[in-house]
């Protein structure tokens, strides 16, 4: 059983590590389904935990974006089937599951930063127009550094802020200003 004197998030996970360590799989097994699920190293034996450093895949340990975007993904999926009446809202429900998610996994620094810029996202597209990826990443990171300054010092913003820059100026209709006349350049250009 789980106490109730602690919040609802760490009695989620609570939960959680019980129904894995309840697996009839292996400690080795159940330890890396822990740390997947829910960011918990806790049980993960020392030799897999040095395997994934060794192979430099020990990111793929901490929850992070790639995990909320696989549960966003599955939210995507199951709004396909909500009724039309419960359309207009689900976003904002699916919003609050990933922060619910964030809280369960304990607040963890990559999880929040992906949150967030999910959030900012999310929200973002609730207004007419579509905004620049490059003006919603700025949003996110004044947002987090609104929230926690020392962010700014860690590396793993900085690396984390580096990646998404790097993907929005990679998108050719971010990296470079829009041509003011298309026509004139199009046919310059052949």
């Amino acid at each position: 059983r789980v106490p109730l004197d602690r919040p609802w998030w760490r009695r989620a996970a609570a939960w959680g590590r019980a129904r894995i360590q309840n697996l009839t799989w292996g400690p080795a097994a159940r330890g890396l389904a822990q740390a997947l699920w829910l960011g918990d190293l806790e049980d993960l034996p020392e030799s897999v935990r040095h395997g994934f450093q060794n192979l430099g895949l020990s990111h793929v340990l901490a929850v992070s974006g790639f995990h909320l975007g696989l549960l966003w993904g599955l939210l995507v999926l199951v709004q396909r089937v909500v009724p039309p009446a419960l359309r207009a809202g689900w976003p904002l429900l699916s919003l609050g599951a990933v922060w619910a998610f964030v809280a369960v996994v304990g607040f963890s620094a990559s999880s929040v930063r992906a949150a967030a810029m999910l959030s900012v996202v999310t929200v973002s597209r609730l207004w007419p127009g579509s905004p620049r990826g490059i003006d919603v990443f700025a949003v996110a990171q004044v947002l987090l550094l609104a929230w926690d300054p020392r962010m700014a010092y860690q590396l793993g913003f900085q690396l984390s802020s580096a990646a998404v820059l790097g993907l929005i100026m990679a998108n050719p209709a971010e990296g470079r200003a829009k041509p003011k006349y298309p026509r004139l350049k199009a046919l310059v250009e052949g």
